[in-house]
């Protein structure tokens, strides 16, 4: 989408510059957004103007009977993408940017309904770069040049219909949400609309090419029909619900719900339940799940086909409900798993997780793990070892923190009088010790080319050979490593095997970082603080819930062992009292570090560096906190140019 990659503070500074001196430092802002702001200034827009020019009310009458037939094609879909982004609002504008439809779930987003949107009027927006440049167009909120714009990005994409530019759909007001997914949406939905314009097609054809949107929904997303018959379902929700019969027959929507009150988050009118109202559902695994109603609306195709749409959140994965005499009711979650699995997490990033996890235990298949720092790589193997049922131990073996001449003997061991300063006895290696267990290699991808051999042929041939002794031990293990390194790109730069690569990632799985699933930190904070008052003999104190409110809030680059840290000092300074905001803000966070911070996470500079001011330079205490190595960090340190801070 972009010749130079988006950065939130390159762009406020170029843009800082650019309405104080008309300059544009090079490489900051992409170069459409660049000539956008150029040809603003040109015309002359104000840059801290709020004004809208709307036009006469008999002006939007005439454009709304001008492109009746497509608003009615068009229609269908953005109620559609409303239901999938559960926020925001969409608009469709005539080919020279008059704002004739508009959906929206903001109250200020309507002031840009009945106004052309070209940039002398309005400043930029993607509407008006996509129809300068003829591509669909994606604008991050700071690359406007009208301040009182920046506070939503936008997406917008050219509707053409039988070859020719009928106008644009866009999407707005969608912070927090991940621009290609955003992008993807916006433009599959304007694909959709041409076609349903040009060709005209009947309700099973519309129902087929509206359903490719819910397939690239994000969440658990149904089309349901008025005789409650789920009409289309996407991949999320195929993979909790039972929606596919044998008879090859939709499910009825009561053969999901587990009461009558459920049923209702699936109606419209009277007796339907609000949005964000919950409900239990069967699920493939036998119970049910709770889930979230996010979103639902009315679709009614130019056919007079009408359905609802609904985009469900997973609330609740590890309890489970079943239907009793028409009500639900809690069922605790068996006690061999509550022993076994060591994470917590409701968020439906998280079910995914859960969901692999289940699934692969049990089979000796090697395993590899991808996720940033803190977001429990360990964790997750140690579960995966212990629902696996093998009666060997777990080893847990960080590669980055051993010197690469003692790799070799660590997970191999060593014959006595092998090297100097060797044990007299000599010494069990790793896997010998994990045999009939798991060994879990994290940091892979600091391990040596040298090593990287030594474990290839291990893994083909399942014998080890201790250093200095030329006698094979067949060993079974199970392999687990993990990386918060780029595997792909290690791979293009052949710094890492790739014939290894595809031994370990037999069964690869990626671990969501704490952003991305802030439902589940209060559960994580309230369990931190019930295990750690454990752990030093306190009663766990009280914790307010504008303590949760304000955690939220918070990006977490450290992750979930950020967060632990965080509810540790929170625990020891709160003196055992209650813990509330003023104890977060006195020792975790700064207010205005909470409060004015723009979403999106920090580069890996900007967190090594603010860790290291909290921490008052101390980089144990840093690289901890980061989850790598004090050497990994010196490095890290010495790349970016910081010099531990003082004070």
């Amino acid at each position: 989408m972009s010749d130079v990659s988006y950065n939130r503070e390159n762009t406020i500074l170029a843009w800082q510059k650019f309405i104080e001196t008309g300059e544009i430092p090079p490489g900051h802002v992409r170069k459409s957004v660049a000539d956008s702001w150029l040809r603003c200034r040109e015309l002359g827009v104000d840059p801290f103007g709020t004004s809208f020019p709307h036009r006469s009310k008999s002006t939007l009458q005439a454009m709304q009977e001008r492109y009746r037939e497509l608003a009615a094609y068009a229609t269908p879909c953005i109620h559609l993408l409303m239901t999938i982004l559960t926020d925001g609002g969409l608009t469709l504008t005539s080919p020279d940017l008059f704002t004739y439809y508009m959906l929206s779930s903001y109250e200020a987003n309507p002031v840009s309904y009945g106004i052309y949107l070209d940039e002398a009027s309005c400043g930029n927006t993607a509407i008006s770069i996509a129809a300068l440049e003829r591509r669909p167009m994606f604008l991050h909120k700071y690359e406007k040049y009208r301040l009182v714009d920046q506070s939503v990005s936008s997406a917008a994409a050219p509707i053409f219909v039988g070859g020719e530019l009928q106008g644009f759909i866009s999407a707005n007001g969608i912070s927090g949400m991940a621009p290609r997914y955003i992008y993807e949406l916006t433009c599959r939905a304007a694909e959709i609309i041409g076609l349903l314009a040009s060709e005209k097609p009947g309700a099973e054809e519309t129902l087929r090419l509206c359903s490719q949107l819910i397939e690239l929904s994000h969440r658990p997303t149904l089309l349901i029909g008025g005789d409650g018959v789920v009409a289309a379902a996407n991949g999320d929700s195929l993979r909790f619900l039972p929606l596919r019969r044998p008879d090859g027959k939709g499910v009825h929507i009561s053969e999901i719900a587990a009461g009558r009150d459920d049923l209702a988050c699936f109606m419209l009118g009277e007796e339907s339940a609000p949005e964000r109202s919950r409900c239990n559902l069967r699920t493939i695994y036998g119970g049910c799940f709770n889930f979230l109603c996010l979103k639902k609306g009315g679709i009614r195709f130019p056919s007079g086909a009408a359905y609802t749409a609904v985009t469900l959140e997973l609330s609740t994965p590890g309890r489970q409900v079943l239907a009793s005499s028409g009500a639900a009711r809690a069922l605790p979650a068996r006690p061999e798993r509550e022993d076994k699995v060591e994470y917590l997490g409701r968020s439906l990033a998280w079910a995914r997780v859960d969901n692999v996890i289940k699934k692969v235990s049990r089979f000796p298949s090697n395993v590899f793990i991808q996720g940033e720092s803190g977001t429990g790589k360990e964790v997750v193997a140690r579960t995966i070892h212990n629902l696996s049922g093998r009666r060997g131990s777990f080893v847990a073996i960080n590669c980055a923190g051993i010197p690469d001449g003692l790799l070799q003997s660590e997970l191999f061991g060593y014959e006595k009088g092998a090297f100097t300063g060797a044990n007299r006895e000599g010494s069990m290696g790793k896997f010998e010790y994990a045999d009939h267990g798991t060994v879990f290699l994290d940091e892979i991808g600091d391990m040596p080319m040298s090593m990287q051999v030594s474990l290839l042929r291990f893994i083909q041939e399942r014998t080890v050979q201790r250093v200095g002794s030329n006698k094979p031990r067949s060993v079974d293990v199970r392999i687990i490593a993990a990386t918060n390194k780029d595997i792909e790109q290690m791979l293009k730069e052949k710094t890492f095997r790739s014939d290894l690569y595809y031994r370990l990632n037999i069964i690869g799985l990626t671990l969501p970082p704490l952003r991305e699933r802030k439902e589940d930190i209060p559960l994580l904070a309230q369990h931190f603080i019930q295990l750690l008052s454990q752990q030093y003999g306190l009663a766990a104190p009280k914790v307010d819930d504008d303590v949760f409110d304000i955690l939220c809030k918070y990006d977490w680059p450290g992750n979930v062992r950020e967060l632990r840290n965080a509810m540790e000092k929170m625990l020891i300074m709160s003196g055992n009292r209650r813990i509330s905001a003023d104890t977060l803000y006195a020792y975790v966070f700064d207010y205005d570090e909470i409060n004015s911070a723009a979403p999106g996470a920090a580069s890996e500079k900007d967190t090594i560096y603010r860790l290291l001011r909290q921490y008052g330079g101390n980089v144990t205490r840093t690289a901890a906190a980061l989850g790598m190595a004090r050497d990994t960090l010196y490095r890290r340190m010495r790349k970016y140019g910081i010099d531990v801070p003082r004070g």
